[in-house]
């Protein structure tokens, strides 16, 4: 008979332990999906975030050096005053010209640890926001940084290199633009 108790307790410690494997593995599973719906949620919101802030606070869309990176910019001046502010930047060199600019810069590598979903977002965010009617930047060098304003005027700051090249293709880039603004604000509808 009390081998019969000893079996009967081994059995039941047995599913026990089965039972409680069982249960901390669908633990840990749960665990791991609310944390990966956490962290899409803070991600989601993040990307959130950045597009309130674009939508509430003056903010440039910025194209490095022809397209290497895309940059936000949110500038340590108000919209009327950076035309002003602009211009008077002295000579930008090879680099720190975020710095030199001030404000606050937001790229895509700002959400790498949360994943292409978030760089993406981030990307068609930026595309929103770098189309004529706004104010948009491209920054390199001394002789490729320039401003245009929402109306399409050319703004080049103080320390602007004039190359006859570079001027041309900037020239090209700006007919482009302005061609772009008044097909989107234009109110005839073409057949």
């Amino acid at each position: 008979m009390a081998t019969k108790v000893k079996k009967a307790k081994k059995a039941s410690k047995a599913v026990k332990s089965k039972v409680v494997k069982a249960t901390k593995s669908g633990k840990d599973k749960a665990v791991n999906k609310a944390s990966t719906v956490a962290k899409a949620r803070d991600r989601e919101s993040s990307i959130l975030q950045l597009a309130r802030r674009a939508k509430t606070e003056f903010c440039v869309a910025v194209i490095e050096e022809m397209g290497v990176n895309g940059w936000l910019w949110f500038p340590p001046v108000d919209p009327g005053s950076l035309p002003n502010y602009w211009a008077k930047q002295p000579r930008f060199g090879m680099s720190g010209i975020r710095k030199k600019l001030g404000g606050n810069w937001v790229d895509d590598s700002a959400f790498a640890k949360e994943g292409d979903a978030s760089r993406k977002a981030f990307h068609r965010l930026w595309r929103r926001l770098h189309v004529p009617g706004r104010y948009v930047a491209e920054v390199c060098c001394d002789e490729d940084s320039y401003l245009i304003s929402p109306d399409g005027k050319l703004i080049l700051h103080a320390g602007f290199k004039e190359v006859a090249e570079q001027i041309d293709g900037i020239k090209w880039k700006l007919r482009d633009w302005r061609r772009q603004y008044r097909e989107a604000n234009s109110t005839e509808k073409l057949d």
